[in-house]
């Protein structure tokens, strides 16, 4: 069975573009091929071209090996103590959350 193809919304292609010129730039700016970008990042030369295309079906997390080999800050960093803070606090919020979310029953009448 094949997947279904993902078609982005503008904004979405918009993100994905710059992200991977981000990236291509940084990878310029080393000197680095997309060979040695792609050795340095455990993936393989295709998948780091297609991220600097902005090509939506490179993984996410392909996409964030490549940008922080490369030295392109992912959630404001590029250090994996900082990135695992984040984590430590994003987790410690989710506890809080409620097991599911319940969406409310509006009713028929659009008088709201």
């Amino acid at each position: 069975m094949t997947r279904a193809k993902l078609i982005p919304s503008p904004g979405t292609s918009a993100a994905v573009s710059v992200f991977g010129g981000q990236v291509r730039i940084a990878r310029q700016k080393l000197g680095w091929t997309i060979q040695t970008l792609a050795t340095r990042s455990g993936v393989s030369a295709r998948t780091v071209s297609l991220l600097e295309r902005g090509e939506p079906q490179v993984s996410i997390g392909n996409a964030i090996e490549i940008a922080l080999a490369a030295g392109v800050p992912v959630f404001g960093t590029t250090h994996t103590d900082q990135l695992l803070a984040l984590e430590r606090v994003q987790n410690e919020a989710i506890v809080l959350l409620p097991a599911r979310v319940i969406e409310p029953d509006w009713g028929t009448d659009n008088d709201f």
